[in-house]
């Protein structure tokens, strides 16, 4: 289901939101790095990405990971943009 990010409701339920990663206007597929519940979706070369930001147990990260650090870091969620 497509939504906005301020959107009142969410299904399931979120407990964050955040406006990030780009996407293809013509298709709606994202473009970048992306990682749901544990699940990578997709990752690009470190030379094509842009900055990302993680979850991973609770901790944020932030900043430029390949997708053999994504591989390694195991995270929860992440999405670059």
């Amino acid at each position: 289901e497509l939504t906005t990010v301020t959107a009142k409701t969410h299904r399931p339920i979120c407990k964050l939101a955040i406006n990030a990663g780009y996407f293809n206007v013509h298709n709606g597929a994202c473009i970048g790095n992306v990682v749901s519940d544990g699940q990578i979706i997709q990752t690009v070369p470190l030379s094509q990405g842009n900055v990302n930001f993680g979850i991973k147990d609770g901790k944020f990260y932030i900043g430029y990971f390949s997708p053999e650090d994504i591989s390694m870091v195991d995270f929860d969620h992440l999405v670059s943009g």
